[in-house]
């Protein structure tokens, strides 16, 4: 038998069948008997055999090849099989007649079959492929884009591309399934292989002449067509990807990406696996399983994407990006922070009740990192880990993050052998609250998802809410910070009986402290307001972005041997209601930028150094009490101030209008610059210092009338003292009018 050309030798392949007693009207396809029919050599060169009725053998003779046919269907008991020159040939068949293709028994090729039908494609239940590369699709290709290379699939109708049976591609071979709708429900095996589950109106091809194709879909879409990728079977590409995407739509309704059944991308011979869904501008929903696992000694979890504009894991998801030497990368509606270019942000995000994130390190290495983001709302109810590995390794990062977020699930970024991971929550203001996101349940009833839906749609809706029982169960397996583009408010008692973790609070603009907060493990307590340690977005224009930071009356911030910090940004103030108290038991306790006192307070340390700059407003008196630890003064003017600690040092002017008591029980005050120490009211007001030491000069400046200055054992470079009356050693007192130096 001979070849049949690209133009002049068409009849020849037509008497070949003829030979072969083959009848090629178009007939019906069925289960029993669906030969492809009507062939003709398009470009390129083959011959097409025939063998005991039911295996058809196209042999090709040129590296690439196009073909028409009338139509292509293969039945239950038949075999079609293209024998090319090599692995990196390529066949496309164009099927022209009315009806669509049904794939019932078996088709193989060493290299890449295209298979081109505006009317469908059904690989039914039993059918078996196994092939270099495949590409299924509903588009037409013309005669010059296959010429080109560059293959123009253009989809006419809105017909389907469906997997009922068992596709495998060659070790690093691809697959695509390209059609307006597209649909797995049978087995995908793609070993270091690339799988594309593409809905849209058209699909490009490239083909480099080595065997490789790649693959892109257009982002318009004609108004009023249905985009859908849909898997409820099972796609296996370890060490490859598997991508599910949907093109954009008119309406967001009509390009959606659903993923049930399992997906698969094992790391493979330190080959991460990888899994996109996306739907452009769409819906992608997950109610399946997503594993980029790896479980060799020396494999790492993948890389999982879940896009579209509105994001739904239900709570069947299982998503999996753990490894043996270190935890993958999940990205839930964007990347961090809605920052990654690389990623575009979903509107909307649920995360709902049972749903499942890991990205755990399970033997070495760290925890990876769990991205939930949407720019509008935010539903998180599931559970999230991305702990360290058993053996060694810190745990993980997590963000779950929206303008408005409802935030009552479960986070996991513990370590066993290494330091805890860490949990940030980001909406646009939050408050603590003991109506907070974990008693919604009972409220939202049995209708969970139309709960779900009128919190994500409803555009006016409150600002995030979040129980200290979610904030306590979180710090339990990992540090934890809340962001807030504008304001935090805690509204309820946060109490951890034990904990390592630390907890941070970042406002853009302001935080207000309503109820105590104490951390009784060793972990520590930031609170930061402003600008620089805000959220990422823009600030409302009616903040100022400096910060408040507000203490309320009787409140107290507390940890045990944690450290406390508190600091606003330039410009912004720190306020400290009557009987408020800052409290640790060993940690440190620094202030920034000032402090505004509306009654007298305290700062209390067992042991631990206390740091304070700035200006102590309020007609109040402040108390520092540091035990043996340090208290550090930086330029501090206040009303009234006492400190005792085992050292107090001086880093700059210290200036009260009232009494000024400073004593230091383990050793002297140290001058760590020119200190100048200034009473400026009279009557009773007075300086009393114990005892004092440095290679500074020490300036006390008291009021005429009748300033106490009180100094015991004094050693300075130089002392002046104008004002009032100083008592040396608790010996003679006597008025100053000149310097005294040592």
């Amino acid at each position: 038998m001979g070849n049949a050309s690209c133009l002049g030798r068409k009849p020849v392949l037509r008497v070949l069948v003829t030979l072969l007693g083959m009848s090629w009207g178009v007939a019906l396809p069925s289960a029993g008997h669906a030969m492809p029919e009507g062939g003709q050599v398009v470009s390129g060169a083959a011959s097409v055999q025939l063998a005991a009725g039911n295996r058809m053998n196209i042999q090709q003779n040129t590296p690439t090849l196009l073909m028409d046919w009338g139509s292509f269907s293969i039945g239950g008991r038949e075999r079609v099989h293209f024998q090319q020159p090599s692995t990196a040939s390529l066949a496309v068949n164009r099927v022209t007649g009315n009806n669509l293709s049904e794939i019932y028994g078996t088709l193989s090729a060493n290299g890449t079959v295209v298979l081109a039908n505006p009317h469908g494609v059904i690989f039914h239940q039993g059918s078996q492929t196994d092939v270099g590369s495949l590409v299924a699709t509903t588009g037409w290709i013309s005669k010059e884009s296959f010429a080109s290379g560059h293959l123009v699939f253009a989809s006419p109708s809105d017909a389907s591309v469906i997997n009922r049976g068992r596709i495998t591609v060659a070790q690093g071979g691809a697959l695509l399934l390209a059609a307006p709708q597209v649909e797995n429900a049978g087995v995908i095996q793609a070993r270091l292989g690339r799988v594309n589950l593409a809905a849209g109106p058209a699909v490009t091809v490239d083909f480099d002449g080595d065997g490789r194709l790649s693959f892109a879909i257009p982002e318009t879409t004609p108004l009023g067509r249905t985009l859908s990728a849909v898997n409820s079977g099972l796609i296996q590409a370890d060490g490859g990807s598997v991508r599910l995407t949907a093109a954009a739509a008119r309406d967001a309704t009509q390009s959606v990406v659903r993923a049930g059944g399992a997906v698969e991308a094992h790391a493979v011979d330190y080959q991460d696996g990888k899994i996109t869904l996306h739907a452009d501008g769409g819906q992608t929903t997950v109610f399946g399983s997503l594993d980029v696992s790896g479980t060799g000694a020396h494999e790492k979890g993948g890389t999982i994407q879940v896009l579209g504009d509105r994001v739904n894991l239900q709570e069947s998801a299982r998503l999996n990006a753990s490894g043996a030497a270190g935890g993958g990368s999940v990205a839930i509606g964007g990347g961090y922070q809605g920052k990654d270019t690389t990623l575009p942000n979903a509107s909307r995000t649920a995360v709902v009740k049972g749903a499942s994130v890991r990205a755990d390190a399970i033997d070495n290495g760290a925890g990876g990192t769990v991205t939930v983001w949407a720019d509008k709302a935010t539903w998180f109810e599931g559970q999230l880990s991305a702990r360290g590995g058993r053996f060694g390794g810190d745990g993980g990062f997590a963000e779950v993050s929206g303008n408005r977020l409802h935030f009552n699930g479960m986070a996991d970024l513990s370590s066993g052998k290494g330091r805890a991971g860490t949990l940030l929550l980001d909406p646009r203001n939050l408050t603590i609250t003991d109506g907070g996101a974990d008693d919604l349940d009972a409220a939202n009833g049995s209708d969970a998802n139309t709960a779900v839906y009128a919190y994500l749609e409803n555009e006016d809706g409150s600002d995030a809410t979040i129980s200290p029982t979610a904030v306590t169960n979180a710090l339990l397996q990992g540090h934890v910070i809340l962001q807030a583009h504008n304001d935090i408010t805690v509204d309820a008692l946060v109490s951890s009986a034990s904990t390592t973790s630390n907890l941070t609070l970042q406002a853009g603009d302001d935080i207000f402290i309503n109820k105590n907060v104490s951390l009784l493990g060793s972990g520590g307590l930031t609170l930061h307001a402003g600008n620089a340690g805000g959220g990422t977005a823009t600030i409302d224009a009616t903040k100022d972005g400096t910060g408040t930071m507000a203490v309320a009356s009787g409140v107290t911030l507390s940890t045990a041997t944690g450290d406390l910090a508190i600091a606003t940004e330039t410009g912004g103030s720190i306020t400290l209601g009557s009987a408020s108290l800052l409290s640790t038991q060993g940690g440190k306790i620094t202030l920034s930028n000032g402090v505004t006192l509306l009654g007298d307070a305290t700062i209390r340390s067992v042991g631990g150094d206390v740091t304070l700059s700035g200006v102590v407003a309020g007609d109040f008196a402040l108390g520092i009490q540091a035990g043996t630890g340090t208290v550090n003064l930086s330029t501090v003017s206040a009303q009234q101030l006492t400190a005792t600690a085992g050292t107090i040092v001086l880093n700059g002017d210290v200036t009260v209008a009232s009494d000024l008591d400073l004593q230091s029980a383990v050793s002297a005050i140290t001058l760590a610059g020119a200190s100048q120490l200034d009473v400026t009211k009279g009557g009773n007001s007075a300086i009393s210092l114990a005892p004092v030491s440095g290679d500074y000069a020490l300036t006390l400046l008291g009021d005429a009338g009748g300033s106490a200055l009180s100094l015991k054992s004094v050693s300075a470079n130089s002392l002046s003292a104008t004002g009032g009356v100083l008592t040396l050693n608790a010996a003679s007192a006597c008025p100053l009018s000149a310097a005294i130096m040592r």
